[in-house]
């Protein structure tokens, strides 16, 4: 958990071993500490203390955007649980990316 120390203010929440063994989630901070690393620290905490707990790989479990991890960490995309619920809603394209298709 991350809070502001000045406000005593949650900003932010990482987890692991929740759902299940060597799974990183739920995670997020708020829309306010987006773009100041915060995110970038909760997930490589959590990772480190994976891989400290001895786990060699590890699942990012029930979170999102996709994007962040694929670019944080170089996380690669096996499974999409999730289905879009809108249809300008971003879609998985075949490189394990999201993809966004607007209407024309």
């Amino acid at each position: 958990m991350a809070e502001d120390t000045r406000t005593h203010t949650f900003l932010g929440v990482a987890a692991y071993n929740t759902v299940r063994r060597r799974a990183l989630g739920p995670m997020g901070v708020l829309p306010q500490a987006h773009g100041t690393g915060l995110g970038t620290i909760l997930l490589k905490r959590c990772l480190r203390d994976l891989r400290s707990d001895g786990y060699l790989t590890e699942e990012i479990f029930s979170v999102g955007p996709i994007p962040f991890y694929a670019r944080t960490v170089n996380a690669r995309i096996f499974y999409q649980y999730a289905k879009p619920f809108a249809e300008d809603a971003p879609r998985l394209s075949r490189n394990g990316l999201y993809e966004v298709t607007r209407p024309r």
